[in-house]
C-alpha cells in the first residue's frame, strides 16, 4: 500500500537510459512543465531551479538525499513560462541530490544535483 500511495515518485527516482530520454524529448509538456536546469549546478549553498510551465499550476518541488531520503519538500504556484525556483541547502551536507518536480500532483521530471563544501 506505501508503495503504491508513493508510486510515482518511487519510480522518478530510478536512472533512466538513453531510450526512455529520448521518449521523453519527444513526449515533454503531456505533463504540463519540464525542468530547464539547476544552476548553478555543483553548488556550494544554494542554487535555482528553472522550470517551463505550460499552463498556471501548483508546483511540488521534492528533494532527497542520495539514500532517498526527502531533505525538502517545498510548494509554490507558478505562472505559465519559465519560472526559477530558489533552493537553500545550507544545513543539508554535502553529497548527491535528487530533486522532482510535480505539476498539480502529476510527477513532471526528476534531475540530480551536487552539494559541495
Amino acid at each position: 500500500k506505501k508503495f503504491f500511495k508513493h508510486r510515482d515518485y518511487l519510480l522518478s527516482l530510478l536512472p533512466k537510459n538513453k531510450l526512455q530520454n529520448e521518449n521523453e524529448t519527444e513526449n515533454q509538456g503531456l505533463n504540463g512543465g519540464k525542468i530547464i536546469n539547476n544552476s548553478p549546478n555543483p553548488f556550494s549553498n544554494s542554487t535555482s531551479i528553472f522550470i517551463a510551465l505550460e499552463k498556471a499550476g501548483k508546483v511540488n518541488l521534492r528533494i532527497c538525499n542520495i539514500n532517498g531520503k526527502e531533505v525538502k519538500n517545498l510548494r509554490f504556484k507558478f505562472e505559465e513560462g519559465k519560472n526559477q525556483i530558489p533552493v537553500d541547502m545550507t544545513n543539508e551536507p554535502a553529497g548527491i541530490y535528487y530533486y522532482s518536480i510535480f505539476v498539480d500532483g502529476v510527477y513532471v521530471e526528476s534531475n540530480k544535483m551536487l552539494l559541495i563544501r
